[in-house]
């Protein structure tokens, strides 16, 4: 993807990653596009042009799209399915904003026996705080 800025080319593998996670069909076409961004000179288009190859990778993997006959009466939706790896993390959003999430980390880690728990951190087991 030849961009002239740096946050357009973020943006640019973002909407690559999303158009693939959606679009099982296209996701060759679109590793296509994406694997120059592994390579750019601005770190956070390598950081989401990393995301979203590997994910998109491994959902291939996962789920490899078969083309179905030309002559095929049935052709099967062009959507992701279900536990797809790419669809869950480049189209699903996260609850709360990375500054929120912040936030409710350092919360739970002041907590004086968050940190002894045998028990995962999730979502749901941060606090939730007001937002600022």
């Amino acid at each position: 993807v030849i961009l002239e800025t740096p946050a357009v080319r973020a943006a640019a593998i973002n909407a690559l990653g999303k158009f693939a996670a959606q679009c099982p069909s296209l996701r060759p076409s679109i590793l296509t596009l994406m694997r120059p961004g592994l390579v750019d000179e601005d770190d956070e288009t390598r950081d989401r042009a990393s995301i979203a190859v590997k994910t998109v990778e491994a959902a291939m993997a996962q789920f490899p799209y078969d083309v179905p006959d030309e002559d095929a009466e049935d052709i099967p939706a062009d959507e992701p399915q279900a536990g797809d790896p790419a669809a869950f993390l480049l189209l699903e959003s996260m609850p709360m904003s990375f500054d929120k999430l912040e936030r409710s980390v350092k919360a739970y880690m002041s907590a004086p026996a968050a940190m002894d728990s045998a028990d995962a951190i999730t979502f749901s087991s941060l606090p939730i705080l007001e937002d600022l």
